[in-house]
């Protein structure tokens, strides 16, 4: 009769948690699909970065280097913890509900991912304003994230997945995710007025800090909405696990945000010599493709002169003074 008992009472656990599992199993699946794919992506734009720009600062490609270092060992640790979700713990569901160890230091590397890439854009507009206040404000913040997070890490490490359901883990874990949301949104408005401020009466020019912003304002919303939705699936929808997905694909997205942005210089350049080539200033001297660089891999400024045979063109009312802050724009971004 005890052995019968003891046998409904397995069963009637067991199929209590089959459905936390199903949901767990689920999520992370899905949300590992997205995040390499995007991991995937990530790959292509350093190879892009690293053949591009070989004469960028050591200090660059170091900060290059260790995101993507970073980012691979994250994906490494989220394939670690779903093998033994799924082979390890194949015939003990229950035991699917304990986080793994590698699950626990994934979750500290995307915190960490985040302030390595809100750290560059802290210096980016320090290079472009020296406003040690917002720079200030900004480092702030990406520091209390990423001292929350090492707590949050903490608390998970070798503990039950229920854990995420208390009121302590929800508290420190939005947060977390807060503060990240909130500087990716101060960011992005400071870069737009950063870029807004620099316009001038140059259409070529006009259009590429148009450009500019959108690349900005795209950056910024994308990851402050996967913030975003992590913290509210975290904290709203509490024992479940809905949240997993958005954790996955967050610290992906910033490393490909830090790439892009990056890697999306020698675009703008080649699109303002194009337009500016089509307007009536006299020759333009282009540069031979290998000469195109300066020593700290960035675009040469673009040159104009005067052939002997285009005496018909009037350029003694360009401003000179415009295309000198039109330099000063492109060195100082990003």
């Amino acid at each position: 009769m005890s052995t019968s008992s003891a046998a409904a009472a397995a069963a009637a656990k067991l199929a209590a948690v089959i459905p936390l599992v199903q949901q767990l199993y689920a999520n992370s699946l899905i949300g590992f699909a997205v995040a390499t794919t995007i991991y995937g992506i990530s790959v292509l734009q350093v190879y892009l970065y690293y053949r591009a720009y070989p004469k960028d600062r050591l200090m660059l490609k170091f900060t290059v280097g260790l995101m993507f270092l970073v980012d691979s060992l994250g994906t490494i640790f989220v394939g670690h913890s779903l093998y033994t979700f799924y082979v390890f713990n194949i015939l003990k569901p229950t035991d699917s509900l304990n986080i793994p160890w590698s699950f626990a230091a994934e979750k500290f590397l995307v915190t960490f991912t985040c302030f390595i890439a809100q750290c560059f854009y802290a210096h980016t507009i320090y290079k472009a304003t020296v406003n040690k206040i917002t720079v200030w404000l900004i480092m702030f913040m990406a520091l209390t994230s990423l001292a929350l997070g090492i707590v949050t890490t903490q608390e998970i490490f070798d503990s039950a997945l229920s854990v995420v359901s208390t009121r302590k883990f929800a508290i420190f874990s939005g947060l977390v995710q807060g503060f990240a949301a909130t500087n990716d949104v101060f960011i992005t408005l400071c870069l737009c007025y950063y870029l807004r401020s620099k316009r001038i009466q140059i259409p070529s020019t006009h259009v590429m800090l148009d450009t500019l912003m959108v690349y900005a304002v795209s950056r910024g919303v994308l990851t402050a909405v996967a913030q975003i939705l992590f913290l509210t699936t975290n904290v709203c929808l509490p024992g479940g696990t809905f949240w997993l997905p958005f954790h996955q694909v967050v610290g992906k997205l910033y490393v490909n945000s830090v790439l892009a942005t990056l890697n999306v210089r020698s675009t703008f350049a080649l699109k303002s010599e194009v337009q500016l080539g089509t307007a009536q200033l006299g020759t333009l001297e282009l540069s031979a493709p290998d000469e195109s660089k300066q020593d700290d891999g960035r675009i040469r400024p673009i040159v104009f002169g005067h052939s002997a045979t285009t005496g018909t063109t009037d350029t003694s009312g360009f401003n000179t003074s415009s295309m000198e802050a039109s330099d000063k724009e492109e060195k100082s971004f990003p």
